[in-house]
């Protein structure tokens, strides 16, 4: 029966891209080479959607300082480019504005160090799924299936690609095409670069011959893109004609020696009509049950696909019905078969396969390539190729019929004749149900004689004398043969049935490892693993880490050797199978297939070809599934990896710039101060009044001091980020530590007052007393900064220790009245480069630092608002010691 309804796999993606959120729609200009006018097509067409009333916003355009690209700028609105060198678009301000039309050409482009995304094309694609459409340019090479190929072409390696993926999953692709002669008059006249680039294009890239194979790729890509949109409208549409566009070869191949030939000339007629082509091979009951016939159509398949072709296996009974349905489903309108002759004598009315492809399917070009001989016979199945009759099974068939007769000899007097047929019939039908093919034929034949010599007359003999019990006896057989060959396809279905389930579970099982393994020795390690057991062969998988193959796993005799490991490395560094079945190093004792996605490569795996049955092409798609599952793991690993790198450096970049941003105020003011005053002694010297000069020493003592604390926060911000800012702890007198930080502060307080209140009883604490009197320093600093001499207390600040001896607590606090913290930004006010909302602002290290000094001490940092107005800043610390510290005699 012939399936001509649409591919379902086709269907199912159409379905769940219609039920997916909505997506930004991707429109590519593309080219063959730079100047051919792809930036200004785009915006050709940006003004005419503009005044069509859609909105246009321009992400970026690099109009290389062209005339013509500028003024067809103008009229259009342009997102402001974010401040980096050079310049990118501003991809948090796109996603912002969601313009219902974004303008971002040259997607090939490599942003600047510290942006979210190295490229430019996943910019677009993380604006295309905040659902934003997008028109972007790109020229050919730099597709990147298409980078060796414009290398051998041009000898110009093109270093920014764009992965393939991404021009498959745009909506429309427009070709912008410019003939050579005119792009080089463009070239020549300027317009395209400047003098010394355009001599230097001219002399290399833009050489005629290397535009016109760009041109040719150009156009084929573009075609290729528009035969893919006529495949998708006739899957939407139900259409099953096929559609003579475009030349599309099919071959079909099957078990018979002459299909080698059928193969060899279909890759002639595709190559001659410049046409792609596929072969397929239908696995019909005869080639599934014998041997012989299988290895024989497999070696045929990969012969098509050695030769270009793409190959498929389909699981069918009807050859003809299936040929033409799968050539009306993929739109191939010609197609070669081999035109075999009969041998001997047919039944008239039996049409052969190429008649009968022509009567199915007449809209189809049909090339038949006449065989050399007769070859039906050849593709019989041969009874040697058959699995061996069980002798079990003969005893089990000629038992049932022993048993079916026992009961109708018991029964003489209560069965009819039509009763004791159907009770052959039903030994038979057990028989052809749970024995060998073979073994029920022997339960047929067995049960005609029985019900012959023991239920018919003359009883007792073989001799038929009724004409009806002959037409019983052909009744019999017919049925028994039928039941017979509906049941062996019935067991080779369960058996294949059996047999998907197993993989599909061994996918499944596979597909959950994959989802928790943490890195690519996990994922290589899983995929040996679950292929040894798959295969129930020896399997070994190495890492490609920097030109070397690093041995991960191996499950079994591991392969090894000087020839094994240079098949491996030959399968890792060119992407494709080799070893043993392949016709690369056939000799080795393994098959080495590349963990590879698109063109990023991470490993190989290798399969002891012996005993591991890898012609099957059930076992090659489990395996090759194995691969491409990991392989994905293994590159959205790499992605994260690299997404992780960009955002550190982007987070690097940040706090460099915050940094300097920060610092270079406190340094300059003191480093002016101090300069200043030295200035000044130098060139007066002894003119300056003693009293002055007394003054100007303790400026440049205080502001030494100054750039002496804030170099100090820069160094405990150092250690903080390396994660190296560990205590010393030691038993330390809070009030001691107080007043260390309260002297050293005193000498630049401008006379304003520092006040302690402190119980007389000693407080100890288990502390880094350096770290800790870095961090009181800190928050006097902090609170002299935001308090003013001219206030009513003149400015004071007050630090107090407290002791909770119930809780087992201490309270350093530090408390000023100054204008106080905002309840909003308490929270961030710890955190680096943070500041208040006054102006007398710091660089925003010291609160950092404190709150970091107060966490690797158990405690931690606080701010809280004081009564009458101020803030209270309060250090939280554990009063006790770790086990093992000695605890000092202190004397009040």
């Amino acid at each position: 029966m012939s399936d001509d309804r649409p591919d379902p796999e086709r269907l199912l993606a159409a379905a769940k891209a219609s039920e997916a959120p909505r997506r930004g729609r991707l429109k590519v200009f593309l080219g063959a080479a730079a100047g051919v006018g792809k930036t200004c097509s785009m915006l050709d067409a940006a003004h005419d959607a503009q005044r069509a009333g859609r909105p246009v916003l321009v992400g970026v355009v690099e109009h290389h300082e062209r005339a013509e690209t500028l003024r067809r700028v103008a009229g259009l609105t342009l997102l402001p480019r974010r401040p980096t060198t050079p310049p990118e678009m501003d991809l948090d301000a796109a996603l912002a504005a969601r313009p219902a039309l974004l303008l971002v050409d040259e997607l090939a482009h490599t942003n600047a160090p510290g942006s979210r995304h190295p490229k430019r094309w996943q910019d677009v694609m993380e604006l295309r799924d905040a659902g934003i459409d997008v028109w972007t340019t790109l020229n050919i090479q730099h597709i990147e299936s298409m980078n060796d190929v414009v290398q051998r072409l041009t000898g110009v390696v093109v270093r920014e690609t764009v992965p393939d993926r991404v021009i498959d999953e745009a909506d429309e692709i427009e070709l912008v095409d410019l003939p050579p002669d005119e792009l080089l008059e463009r070239l020549r006249g300027g317009k395209v670069y400047g003098a010394d680039a355009t001599n230097r294009a001219l002399a290399g890239f833009f050489r005629k011959g290397n535009l016109l194979a760009l041109r040719e790729l150009a156009l084929r890509r573009a075609a290729a893109r528009v035969g893919e949109q006529v495949d998708d409208w006739r899957d939407a549409a139900a259409t099953q004609a096929v559609w003579t566009a475009s030349d599309r070869v099919l071959v079909a191949i099957g078990p018979s020696p002459h299909s080698a030939r059928v193969v060899r000339v279909a890759a002639r007629l595709a190559r001659a009509l410049d046409a792609p082509w596929r072969a397929l091979l239908v696995r019909t009951p005869t080639v599934r049950e014998d041997d012989e016939a299988r290895s024989r159509a497999l070696a045929h398949l990969r012969l098509a696909e050695q030769l270009g072709a793409q190959g498929e296996i389909v699981e069918a009974e009807a050859l003809p019905e299936t040929i033409v349905a799968y050539a009306r489903r993929h739109n191939l309108n010609t197609v070669v078969l081999g035109a075999t002759q009969r041998a001997g004598w047919s039944w008239p009315w039996r049409r052969s396969l190429s008649e009968e492809v022509a009567r199915l399917g007449p809209e189809l070009v049909l090339h038949g390539v006449p065989s050399e001989g007769p070859s039906p016979a050849q593709l019989r199945p041969n009874p040697r190729a058959q699995a061996p009759l069980p002798p079990r099974d003969v005893a089990s068939a000629l038992g049932v019929v022993a048993l079916a007769t026992a009961l109708g000899v018991v029964s003489q007097g209560l069965l009819s004749e039509s009763d004791r047929v159907m009770l052959f019939l039903a030994a038979v039908g057990w028989a052809a149900f749970g024995l060998h093919r073979a073994a029920a034929a022997i339960a047929a034949v067995a049960a005609i004689t029985a019900l012959n010599f023991f239920f018919t007359e003359p009883y007792y003999t073989f001799w038929v004398a009724d004409s009806h019990n002959l037409l019983t006896f052909v009744g019999v057989g017919l049925i028994s043969a039928a039941v017979a060959n509906l049941a062996g396809r019935m067991r080779a279905r369960a058996a294949e049935a059996e047999g998907r389930a197993a993989e599909a579970q061994a996918l499944y099982t596979f597909g959950r490892q994959l989802a928790s393994v943490s890195g690519p020795d996990e994922a290589l390690q899983a995929l040996a693993s679950r292929a040894a057991d798959a295969l129930s062969a020896a399997v070994c998988v190495w890492r490609l880490q920097d030109g070397e193959l690093i041995l991960i796993a191996a499950h079994g005799a591991p392969l090894v050797g000087q020839a094994e490991h240079a098949t491996a490395w030959w399968a890792a560094s060119h992407g494709a199978q080799a070893g043993a079945g392949t016709s690369t190093l056939p000799n080795a004792e393994g098959l080495y297939l590349p963990v590879q996605h698109n063109a990023e490569r991470f490993g190989v795996l290798g399969v002891r070809a012996a005993g591991a049955a890898l012609d099957d092409p059930d076992r090659q798609h489990l395996l090759q599934t194995m691969l491409d599952q990991c392989s994905l793991v293994l590159a959205r690993q790499r992605l994260a990896e690299a997404a992780a790198t960009s955002s550190r450096a982007a987070e690097i970049e940040r706090v460099r710039s915050n940094l300097l941003a920060s610092v270079s105020h406190d340094l300059r003011t003191p480093l002016a101060a101090i300069t200043g005053s030295a200035t000044t002694l130098a060139e007066l010297g002894d003119r300056v009044p003693s009293a002055r000069r007394a003054e100007m020493l303790g400026e440049i003592a205080a502001e030494a001091l100054r750039l002496e604390r804030l170099l100090e926060n820069l160094l405990h911000l150092t250690r903080l980020d390396a994660g190296a800012l560990t205590p010393r702890l030691e038993w330390e007198v809070a009030q001691d530590l107080v007043g260390v930080a309260v002297g050293r502060m005193r000498r630049t307080s401008q006379g304003r007052a520092i006040l302690i209140h402190a119980p007389e009883e000693p407080i100890m604490l288990a502390a880094d007393g350096r770290l800790l009197e870095q961090a009181l320093v800190n928050l006097i600093e902090n609170a002299l900064r935001h308090t003013s001499g001219d206030s009513a207390d003149g400015g004071a600040v007050e630090v107090a220790v407290e002791v909770n001896e119930a809780a087992g607590r201490a309270r350093l606090t530090v408390s000023d009245r100054g204008p106080g913290v905002p309840e909003a930004e308490r929270a961030r006010i710890f955190e680096t480069f943070a500041r208040g909302s006054t102006p007398s602002g710091g660089a925003g290290l010291g609160l950092a630092i404190v709150r970091a000094v107060a966490q690797v001490h158990g405690g931690e940092a606080r701010v809280e608002a004081r009564e009458g107005g101020g803030a209270r800043f309060v250090l939280d610390l554990p009063v006790g010691g770790p086990e093992g510290l000695h605890t000092p005699e202190v004397t009040p």
